[in-house]
């Protein structure tokens, strides 16, 4: 099964020369997220999301995500029907991540991990097993995020029975990543090379409140 879901565009605020550029772009948005959302499955599963109907005098148009390539086989040991749960994960994981881009962007690089994960373990794909792919994921939520800021109101999103508006507050940050903490370190003190003692070693004393010596082993700086 391919999941279908609503978008709303509000073309009175935004009808424009760039308007179904921006819509073409933030819909190619989409689609990188699917991507990096189904990674933490399986790296090889691609998505295509395409338009198929507009309704009249308006911009609210229906979409799809179509699976385009899944290895049906190797996920079918582990889950029932692979297509039908992997679009089902999409559509949870799309919409709890939009809704925290609507309601905390902040929190996003703290919550995407554990909420794409979560999603997986309440689900049959649990048995197959998954990976984390932050980076990734949290770059793709900063495009779609970003590639709203062409529009005058917010694009809307309908996954779940509830429509929420996808906000341009968020913008992907290496700090955002763990491990990305700033360190600043100062030290002290003196360094002073000595000369070869009686066994022909060059040595660094290193004097910072008490004098440490250090063997050089770097021959070729030596000589240099």
């Amino acid at each position: 099964m391919d999941a279908s879901y609503d978008l709303h565009f509000d073309f009175d605020a935004d009808g424009g020369a760039d308007f179904f550029k921006n819509v073409s772009t933030f819909i190619a948005s989409l689609d990188e997220l699917n991507v990096a959302i189904c990674s933490y499955v399986d790296s090889e599963i691609t998505t295509r999301v395409i338009l198929e109907g507009v309704e009249n005098g308006s911009l609210k148009a229906k979409v799809k995500d179509v699976l385009k390539s899944i290895d049906s086989d190797k996920i079918r040991s582990y889950v029932k029907d692979p297509r039908d749960a992997i679009a089902d994960f999409l559509i949870k994981a799309k919409d709890k991540l939009i809704e925290l881009l609507e309601d905390d962007p902040k929190q996003l690089p703290y919550r995407v991990d554990d909420i794409v994960c979560e999603i997986i373990e309440d689900s049959e794909l649990k048995s197959y097993g998954y990976k984390h792919n932050k980076t990734t994921l949290l770059r793709a939520m900063s495009n779609l995020s970003q590639s709203t800021k062409g529009f005058k109101m917010p694009p809307r999103i309908n996954l779940k029975g509830k429509e929420r508006e996808v906000k341009s507050g968020y913008e992907f940050s290496a700090d955002d990543l763990d491990g990305a903490i700033e360190q600043k370190s100062e030290f002290k003190g003196a360094f002073i090379i000595k000369k070869p003692d009686l066994a022909g070693a060059s040595k660094w004393t290193i004097i910072n409140g008490a004098a440490i010596d250090v063997k050089i082993i770097d021959e070729a700086w030596l000589k240099s």
